[in-house]
């Protein structure tokens, strides 16, 4: 028996030598950072940006492969099958992460089982637009609006994470604002820059450029703290809603399995490279914020936002379509 465990006991020995060699070498080839939507989005730009920076530093190739489909899950499934060495990652959104867990019952993957989230990188606000025929120009003045008009204003949005950060709205302020869905951000403004919608609830890239034309006003940013990009717009918190914040997000994953040392890492190297001054620069031009912390403050975070959101989508009843 004696025999046995000593040799058990060396074995064990032998493994933690062995993954401590490997997360003092890594990396020591090639790193693939998997992006689940074409390229030329937000996500695949960030993550080009993230591995351009590792590229640098470490002195290996950073390869970003697009592997479109299924909102993310088409990915998301291919690293959770991936060997956990740390050579494949995904750089995923808070769509893929917390809104598909919400609201497919049997889904593929479990974002906290299945990953290791290394590090969130960057934040989205989305941003609450108006047509300027709209007789509002603050929160205050929508919410006052909506609840002496019930049932004529609608909102136009692209995805999911609008729709749950507008049904928050009607659920924080009493309001009945009804969603009418649109295949992407761009058709989303047209809508309401035609007046097909009375509002919009988009991502801060496409809503820039009409706001600062003044095609559409913006009545507020939906995080808690203003955008370094639109610093003269309020946040829906201050605005009337105190305590309103939801924002998506996206963060660099590992498939489970991965050594602690190369998540730790990973986890360095990635906040530093968020923090350098050109990239943050980069990232307030696309409209985000830098969000980086640590594996297990973004685990958290994680796991709060799928109660949430659980909670809100079943409160307005919305299901995955």
């Amino acid at each position: 028996m004696q025999t046995t465990i000593a040799r058990l006991w060396a074995v064990l020995v032998c493994c933690a030598a062995a993954f401590a060699a490997h997360a003092q070498t890594y990396p020591n080839k090639p790193i693939r950072l998997v992006v689940g939507y074409a390229a030329g989005g937000g996500t695949d730009t960030l993550a080009r940006m993230l591995g351009v920076k590792l590229e640098a530093s470490w002195g290996k190739p950073v390869i970003v492969e697009n592997r479109t489909g299924a909102s993310g899950i088409l990915a998301t499934e291919m690293v959770k099958q991936s060997a956990p060495d740390g050579y494949t990652l995904i750089v995923g959104g808070s769509s893929a992460m917390t809104i598909n867990p919400t609201l497919i019952a049997k889904l593929s993957y479990d974002p906290l089982k299945d990953f290791i989230p290394v590090t969130n990188l960057a934040q989205y606000p989305l941003l609450i637009l108006v047509n300027p025929s709209l007789p509002v120009r603050s929160v205050r003045e929508l919410i006052a609006y909506a609840k002496a008009n019930p049932g004529k204003l609608d909102y136009a949005s692209p995805n999911t994470m609008g729709q749950l950060t507008m049904e928050l709205f009607n659920q924080m302020a009493g309001t009945k604002l009804a969603h009418v869905p649109y295949k992407g951000g761009a058709p989303s403004i047209v809508a309401t820059l035609s007046g097909e919608t009375q509002l919009v609830i988009v991502d801060t890239s496409p809503a820039i450029p009409h706001i600062k034309s003044g095609r559409l006003i913006g009545l507020a940013t939906t995080s808690s703290r203003r955008l370094t990009a639109l610093p003269e717009m309020p946040t829906v918190a201050e605005s009337g809603l105190p305590g309103y914040d939801i924002a998506t997000w996206f963060g660099l994953f590992a498939p489970a399995g991965v050594p602690g040392e190369i998540i730790t890492k990973l986890n360095a190297e990635a906040g530093r490279i968020v923090n350098l001054p050109d990239f943050r620069e980069r990232l307030v031009a696309l409209g985000g914020e830098p969000a980086a912390g640590t594996s297990e403050e973004f685990a958290a975070q994680i796991r709060r936002e799928i109660i949430r959101y659980t909670a809100i989508a079943k409160a307005a009843n919305i299901k995955a379509e």
